[in-house]
């Protein structure tokens, strides 16, 4: 029984190999940005507007205090 790839199909259906080569890769980069919009539209939308029922931790966090200069060690430089 003898298969073929779907390389070798598409070399077959275009004519050169090449042109085989060059459709299943346009397939695949095709294919794989349908399913990341996909992947986008039906879950990860959902997810990000979940962050405005967290954005009070992240401010809190990202407003803190610096340390006070005391509290920073100092580079010490010693002449030579």
């Amino acid at each position: 029984m003898h298969e073929l790839r779907a390389e070798d199909r598409l070399a077959a259906l275009l004519g050169r190999h090449s042109l085989g080569i060059a459709a299943q890769a346009a397939i695949g980069v095709g294919i794989s940005l349908l399913v990341s919009v996909l992947s986008y539209e039906l879950f990860e939308k959902r997810f990000l507007a979940l962050k405005r029922f967290f954005e009070g931790a992240a401010a809190a966090s990202r407003t803190a205090t610096p340390p006070s200069p005391s509290a920073v060690p100092q580079k010490r430089v010693t002449p030579s």
